[in-house]
This record gives structure tokens, C-alpha cells and sequence, in this order.
């Protein structure tokens, strides 16, 4: 046969078997996709009622969720790992009432997942040991998942003051300012504030609603768990251009200006507290609890889930 012959019969064969070749390969990653995600979301459907938070909070049109009242989940994170709540959603074994029980110190504890107790029982929360230590103080815990520093601040304005507290400790993470940032925790809607004139206002009420059964920020981890989604992300980075880099001054710049922002909305509300803490002549305590960003990011992956009624 020629050489040039051969060249073409060459070309005609390389062109349809490449073709063949790549039709499959796409065929097998699309089969190793739907496979693993039927699996994955299987698992998030079968084990839905694990999902820890779905089980115990409800929606809020100002706060964004609270915890239901009288809750009592035996297992909730693990083998006699208990949860409960009393009449107001406050994670307690017992009833409060807005007085103070003669001789006793009232403490109340304001913050988020780290004061609610997330993974401990109720006694192995760091609010109800205070009431270990001494035998006169009764605390009162208003932790909430994922709360940040403004929803920790709405719900003690709102339903906290009237408990009379001698002491409000208000506690929070390098996680609670971020929040203060945006509208939405996940995909669960939230109030914000804003600094209107001389006054500290909440927006975002009532809070937007959305309904739904498997909340779509597992749905994004699913995805980016597919070896399909590595492949794509993956090639995606290779060929990404680098002229998105100059683009990078203005993101610096905005950043600042969201940091000077939330900064001072968090020392406003820190204000706020402090003129609470005045007019009703208690102590306020501000209690920062340092955290390593890598743990936060895993915890971050087990989030609030706005369950049940509507």
C-alpha cells in the first residue's frame, strides 16, 4: 500500500475509534456519577432524620429557627446523648420562670452551637455547668446552632431581658461576625441589621421561607463528593485564565469594606447590650471562644435544619 494510502486509511480509523474511545470514557463517568448519587442521596433521604438540627428547631419569622419547646430526644448525638428543651425553647431540664428563685444568681447564657452544646447532652453544656460549680446560681441557656452575633442579640432583646439575669454572658467565635455579613445561613433565610441614621435596625423580616426536603447545601456536597465533579473541577482550574487576577485590588478593597462594616455592626450591638445591661442593672459579659478554622469548617457541615411545622 502507498504511504500516503496508508496515511488516510490511518486518519479514517484514528478519527471514529478516538470517537469510540471517548463515548465510552463519558459513558463511564456519567454511569460512576448517577451511580454515586443515587447512593449519596439515598443516604440523605434514608438518614434525613439523623440530620441533627431538623429534629428539634423550628421555622422563626424574626430569628430565622429557634428550638421547639419541650423537646426531649433520648439518642439525639448518640447512645443515651440526650437533648431537651422546657417551655421556651431553652435547652434545660427544668421550667424557668421570669423571677429569680429567692437566693439564686441567674445566669444567662447568650451565644451559638459551642454554648447550645452541640454533641453533648444537656449537663455536659458548658451554660449548665456554671450551675454545678456553685450551688446558687441557675443558668439559663440560649445558645442556638448557627446562630451568629446579630441572631444571638435579636432573641435575647426579644425573649432573654424579661428573665431578670444578674449576669448575661454573650458568647461568641470569629464564625458569629462573618455571619453578621450575610442574609442566609446555608439556605436557611435570616435577619440582618443595618445601621440606619443613628439607629441599629433589623432587616430581612419576616424572614424569607423556603420549603424543602433535603436541603441543597448537602446537595452541593454530594456533588463535589463525585469523582466526576474532580474530573471537571480539576480541568476547570487548568484552563482557567489568569487574568482573573486583576481583578484582585477590588476584591481586597471590598472585603475591607465588608469587615469595617460588620465591625461595626458588632461593636453597636455589643453597645446595645451594654445599655440593656445598664438600664436593668445586670452584668454583661462578652466571652470570646477561640477556634482553629479547619474545626469550624467541619462543624460547619453538620448545620441547623428548619424542620416540621409550617
Amino acid at each position: 500500500m502507498a504511504p500516503s494510502l496508508a496515511r488516510t486509511a490511518a486518519r479514517r480509523f484514528v478519527g471514529p475509534a478516538a470517537l469510540v474511545i471517548l463515548s465510552l470514557g463519558l459513558g463511564f463517568v456519567l454511569m460512576e456519577g448517577i451511580a454515586s448519587g443515587i447512593l449519596a442521596f439515598g443516604a440523605l433521604v434514608i438518614h434525613r432524620d439523623q440530620i441533627a438540627a431538623a429534629r428539634y428547631v423550628d421555622y422563626d419569622p424574626e430569628l430565622g429557627w429557634v428550638s421547639r419547646p419541650n423537646v426531649y430526644i433520648p439518642d439525639m448525638y448518640g447512645k443515651g446523648v440526650y437533648l431537651r428543651t422546657n417551655s421556651h425553647g431553652f435547652r434545660s431540664n427544668v421550667e424557668q420562670r421570669t423571677k429569680v428563685p429567692d437566693g439564686k444568681v441567674r445566669i444567662i447564657c447568650s451565644g451559638d452551637s459551642f454554648t447550645f452544646g452541640y454533641g453533648v447532652d444537656n449537663d455536659h453544656a458548658w451554660c449548665q455547668i456554671l450551675s454545678e460549680l456553685d450551688g446558687r446560681i441557675e443558668s439559663i441557656n440560649m445558645g442556638q446552632g448557627g446562630y451568629g452575633i446579630d441572631q444571638a442579640y435579636l432573641w435575647y432583646r426579644r425573649d432573654g431581658r424579661r428573665f431578670n439575669p444578674s449576669i448575661h454572658i454573650f458568647a461568641f467565635i470569629d464564625e458569629d461576625f462573618r455571619r453578621m455579613g450575610s442574609d442566609r445561613f446555608f439556605d436557611y433565610g435570616k435577619p440582618t441589621l443595618a445601621i440606619r441614621g443613628s439607629a441599629l435596625q433589623v432587616e430581612n423580616v419576616p424572614v424569607p421561607r423556603r420549603p424543602f426536603y433535603v436541603p441543597s447545601f448537602q446537595v452541593r456536597e454530594v456533588i463535589r463528593s463525585l469523582k466526576t465533579y474532580e474530573l471537571l473541577d480539576k480541568t476547570r482550574q487548568r484552563l482557567r485564565f489568569d487574568g482573573q487576577q486583576g481583578n484582585a485590588s477590588e476584591t481586597d478593597e471590598k472585603a475591607r469594606t465588608d469587615r469595617a462594616k460588620i465591625e461595626d455592626l458588632a461593636l453597636r450591638v455589643f453597645s446595645e447590650l451594654r445599655e440593656m445591661a445598664s438600664s436593668q442593672q445586670y452584668k454583661l459579659v462578652l466571652v470570646y471562644l477561640p477556634w482553629p478554622r479547619i474545626a469550624m469548617v467541619n462543624a460547619a457541615r453538620q448545620p441547623v435544619e428548619i424542620g416540621g411545622r409550617r
